[in-house]
């Protein structure tokens, strides 16, 4: 009798289109640990308060609402050790060709959010810090991939930017979440400043990484 209910049920779940085993997908949440764990996110920090841009406030996030202050994490952890700057996970965009990634990021009063992205070890691009240190911004930022790709796609997330003063208690770089996109138009565009910085800054951001 109970394999027939769990049977009933498996197909009640399958026929509304449940499935009863959460998998990897093209959206990762990232402060959600479940989710983090079916991503394979590995590097974030966590964070140590509930200001960071007053995420908790209702009109300074697009899809959680208020109370979500902790569901963010840092690139660079509390304390900012050397060598523990970057943050990597897996986005799965399964047979569609992905051509983007976008990504839901704190520009704050570190002066010290620059990060570069790399999809399965290919250079995406740069996030620069607009150096203003008197204000906290949430920003959704894009990147257009260097080529389509497909199946699962390894993310790392590089913050670039010498440790601020008070990384000791932030951390640096704060996320709450990315997801894969499939169309250009769905590709968020950097300001016009913002844009250029990135094009003028990537090669010295490189070349400064590499010389870490």
């Amino acid at each position: 009798m109970k394999k027939l209910i769990v049977f009933c049920v498996v197909m009640v779940m399958a026929a509304a289109g449940v499935s009863a085993t959460a998998v990897m997908d093209d959206f990762l949440d990232i402060g959600n640990a479940a989710d983090e764990a079916l991503h394979n996110a590995v590097g974030f920090g966590t964070v140590s308060g509930g200001y960071y841009g007053a995420y908790d406030a209702a009109d300074s996030v697009d899809d959680e609402g208020a109370g979500f202050a902790k569901d963010i994490r840092v690139v660079w952890d509390v304390g900012c050790a050397e060598g523990t700057n970057a943050a990597a996970f897996d986005l799965d965009a399964g047979a569609a060709d992905a051509v983007g990634i976008v990504f839901r990021s704190l520009d704050g009063i570190s002066g010290a959010d620059t990060y570069e992205v790399y999809a399965n070890s290919q250079f995406v691009g740069t996030y620069p810090e607009d150096g203003y240190v008197v204000s906290e911004i949430w920003n959704t930022v894009g990147f257009a991939l260097p080529m389509p790709m497909s199946g699962v796609i390894h993310i790392e997330v590089v913050a670039i930017d010498p440790a601020w003063n008070s990384c000791g208690t932030w951390g640096q770089v704060a996320m709450s979440w990315a997801y894969l996109a499939y169309d250009a138009g769905q590709i968020p565009e950097f300001t016009t400043i913002g844009a250029a910085l990135a094009l003028i800054g990537a090669a010295g951001y490189i070349a400064w990484r590499r010389r870490k």
